[in-house]
Parts: structure tokens; C-alpha cells; sequence
């Protein structure tokens, strides 16, 4: 059964499943766990009834070969209502392919992606089509950013409206080589030798030198030594609003170069209704950002951005992978001004003094990723070799507040199964830590495993008072 992405169910979750049924309405329920990325690998053949799970096989709905110039001269003869309307057949078309739905009519453009059940890949993909449509170098996180096809279509309209005339070239890869006016550098590993420099490095085994490398290139950035030297915080994006006087959830990224405040996003999904969710984004992954030049620099400004999420709220920290370090650092420095948090929630974040071999296999993953955040540059991969410089010496001992560390039951692809034990799984950092498991890996448990998580989360938060 496993094989084919159903799970078994021990025997308190399937208890609990139980006891939710007898308080439901429903006459027929089906208790079952399902691995919906096992599920989905088969999903051309699955019963109809699991199709909403697991649709079939994405394909792109839109055939062909692009025309931005064929676009621009149908918009300019429409009217402003006619635009909104055509981009937003346009943004929903393609979602509808990439969702496996035969047509766009099952996609609401007013319902949030994440709703629809957008994943990161599938954002990317979406935001890759979309450029080629309309001849323009969309921002990486475009989909994410805007929630909506109907928000997305207006800052489509906006986009083309302010970048004049489109020439409709387009590279070997299918994306704009030039839009006039558009004003964006090229992104992408292809433009950023940085990026295959630490490719190589990895591949050659020198994962020392290439962490040196990424270390070096850090050093020629501008750094803060507070937050008094940088000219505003990391702005916090609200993933999920909350009714007031409910602990808030404020979520660190994680300092791999596939940080973002929307890994959490899927977690928030899940606390609709009942409690806010704020993500903070790390100072220096964004091209003309300063990086922190010391611990306390990084603690200070990562605890401050907290508090102003908080909004004068209760709230709980949170951080994902090496994000949990950060997030414990922020909730230490916020200790020592004498403001406590709610508690720390740590997502499979591993000490600071993992294994190479571990290690190796994180980053193979990380670079194995690459593709679907359009390219890491120079400043995701300096910034991340700066932050992982300073994971080691963050102090983990002394916080007062109760942490929550949320442990993954499964292996991450290419981890070493074969060694004692499991030396691959992360585990919490002392015997006061309250432990509860996530079926799910490493790099799945913010979307496959989000559910748990957040499940977790919940009743953790519940024996807080």
C-alpha cells in the first residue's frame, strides 16, 4: 500500500481520526493517510475520486510558441475591463494546466494560489510561462507575491503597461532575451558564474573551499553592526490574518539558498481563523541588501523585525532547517532585553556542528532545487555562506522560553540510510524540548508534511496557557 502513497496509520493517529469522525456529520468517511508525492507519481491512473489529491499529470495549456507582440496588439484594442479580463484567461489558463484540469473554468481567479494547491515548483513553472506570454523577466516569487490570478492579471497589465514595446525574442530556454524598458538583469545560474563556480566545487569534493568561496564573496558586501545602520527592517509578509488576542506565529526563513517567507506558507494555510502567521525575510538575500557582520548584528535585527510583527500580540517564533538557530538566537537576545516569547518552534533544524557527509547531502539537494528558484545569484549563495558561517557560534543554551522541535520520520534523498542508527534524522538539542514527529523529509515537510506541522504546532500551543 505504501507503494502506491497510502500510508499506515498507528495507533493513536488512528484513534484520533475516530474520535474527529463521531463528531462529524458525514455518513461515510475515509480514515487514511496519504503520500501525496507517491500518490501523484501515478496520478493518471488513480480513481476519480482522488483526482482533486492528486491531479493528473501537469501539462501547460498554453501550445505554441509565444507572441508578446500579439498580446500587446489585442490589449491595446481592448478597454480596460477587456485587459483585466484577457490577462486574467491568460493567468488562469495556465494554472488550469498546470493543475491538470482540462480547462480554466474550475480555477476561481479571486482564490488564492495556495488554496488551489500551487506549490513552489509549480509558482515557478507558472511564472516561467507567463514571461514567455508576455515577453517580460518576471520577479521569481510573482506568483506567491500577488496570491490571486485576478491580482496576478493587474500586475501583468501594469508590467506591460510601463515597459513599452515588446520584441518577442526569445532565448534557446524559451524566455525573453530583451524587453525594452523592462529594466531587470538577467537571473539565473547561466548569468551568475558564482553559482556554477560553487557547483563545480561541490562536485569536486571541496566543500570547505567552496563555503570559503561563497565566504569571501560576503566579505566585499556591505554589513550592518545593528539595526541602527540599516535603513528599515526586514519587512514581515502577513501569511495568514488571525482574530486578535491569539498567540501569533512569526516564521524565520531558513539561511539555504532557497530561503523565502512562503516556505511557511503552506503551514499557514492551515491556521486559517485561528491565529496570525507572519513570515521575516533574512537581511542580504536581496541584491543590494547589507549582511549582518556579526551574530548579535543578525540576533538584534532578526528580533526586532519579530516584535514589529507581533504587533504588541503574543507570539511564538518559528524556523525551518538552520532557520530554527536564527530563530532561537532572536528569541535569546529578545530574553536578555527582558521580553519573553510565547516559546521557540524549531522544524527539523539540525545543530550547528552536522556531519559533512550530512551536509553534502543537503546542499545536493539545495542545487538539485536550483531550477526551481529561477537560479541562485550572487547574493542568495553569498548570503547563505555568510549565515552558515555564523551558525556555529550562536549560543544554544540558556533560553527560557519552551521550544517545540518538530522531527521528520523520513530519510531526505540522498541521505545516508546505511550509517548507525538514524544519524541522517535531526534531533533536539536537549531533553527539555518537547518532540513531535512530521511524516515527511527534510525538504518536504513545509508542503507533503505541512499538515502535521501545523497540527503539532496547535495542540503544542495549546498546553501553553
Amino acid at each position: 500500500m505504501k507503494q502506491v502513497g497510502i500510508e499506515g496509520l498507528t495507533v493513536e493517529r488512528g484513534l484520533e481520526l475516530f474520535d474527529t469522525a463521531m463528531g462529524l456529520d458525514d455518513p461515510a468517511l475515509v480514515p487514511i493517510q496519504l503520500d501525496l508525492p507517491t500518490l501523484r507519481q501515478a496520478a493518471d491512473n488513480l480513481p476519480e475520486i482522488l483526482h482533486a489529491l492528486a491531479p493528473p499529470a501537469r501539462r501547460r495549456s498554453a501550445a505554441g510558441k509565444a507572441d508578446p507582440g500579439g498580446l500587446r496588439r489585442t490589449l491595446d484594442a481592448l478597454d480596460a475591463d477587456g485587459q483585466d479580463a484577457l490577462l486574467r484567461e491568460l493567468v488562469t489558463g495556465l494554472a488550469a494546466g498546470l493543475l491538470g484540469y482540462q480547462d480554466a473554468s474550475g480555477i476561481d481567479p479571486e482564490r488564492d494560489f495556495l488554496e488551489l494547491g500551487f506549490d513552489s515548483l509549480m509558482a515557478m513553472e507558472l511564472r516561467s510561462a507567463l514571461s514567455e506570454a508576455i515577453g517580460l523577466r518576471l520577479p521569481s516569487m510573482v506568483v506567491f507575491d500577488h496570491k490571486s490570478a485576478a491580482a496576478l492579471a493587474r500586475f501583468l497589465l501594469a508590467e506591460i503597461s510601463a515597459a513599452g514595446p515588446v520584441t518577442g525574442a526569445l532565448s534557446a530556454d524559451g524566455t525573453p532575451q530583451e524587453a525594452a524598458g523592462a529594466g531587470r538583469p538577467p537571473s539565473g545560474a547561466a548569468a551568475d558564474t558564482l553559482s556554477q563556480l560553487f557547483r563545480e566545487a561541490l562536485q569536486n569534493g571541496t566543500l570547505q573551499k567552496a563555503m570559503t568561496m561563497l565566504n569571501a564573496v560576503a566579505e566585499t558586501r556591505p554589513a550592518f553592526t545593528s539595526a541602527a545602520d540599516i535603513p528599515a527592517l526586514p519587512v514581515p509578509v502577513r501569511l495568514m490574518e488571525g482574530p486578535a488576542g491569539r498567540t501569533r506565529l512569526i516564521c524565520l526563513s531558513t539561511p539555504m539558498a532557497t530561503s523565502g517567507v512562503y516556505q511557511h506558507a503552506h503551514i499557514a494555510n492551515h491556521f486559517k481563523g485561528i491565529r496570525g502567521v507572519a513570515g521575516i525575510p533574512l537581511p542580504g538575500f536581496a541584491r543590494g541588501d547589507s549582511l549582518p557582520a556579526t551574530n548579535d548584528a543578525a540576533a538584534e535585527v532578526l528580533a526586532e523585525a519579530a516584535l514589529e510583527a507581533a504587533g504588541g500580540e503574543r507570539f511564538v517564533l518559528a524556523g525551518y532547517s538552520a532557520g530554527g538557530i536564527l530563530a532561537h538566537a532572536a528569541a535569546m537576545h529578545l530574553e536578555q532585553r527582558g521580553v519573553r516569547p510565547a516559546g521557540v518552534v524549531l522544524m527539523d533544524s539540525y545543530l550547528p556542528d552536522v556531519s559533512s557527509a550530512l551536509l553534502d547531502g543537503l546542499l545536493e539537494t539545495m542545487l538539485e532545487m536550483e531550477k526551481t528558484f529561477d537560479g541562485f545569484d550572487s547574493a542568495r549563495l553569498s548570503s547563505m555562506g555568510r549565515y552558515s558561517n555564523m551558525l556555529g557560534s550562536f549560543p544554544l543554551e540558556g533560553l527560557q522560553a519552551p521550544v517545540l522541535f518538530l522531527q521528520c520520520a523520513r530519510p531526505f534523498p540522498g541521505a545516508d540510510t546505511d550509517g548507525p542508527g538514524n544519524a541522517w534524522q535531526a534531533a533536539p538539542w536537549n531533553g527539555n524540548q518537547t518532540v513531535r514527529g512530521v511524516g515527511a523529509n527534510h525538504f518536504t515537510m513545509l508542503e507533503e508534511g505541512a499538515p502535521d506541522c501545523a497540527r503539532a504546532i496547535e495542540e503544542w500551543l495549546g498546553t501553553l496557557g
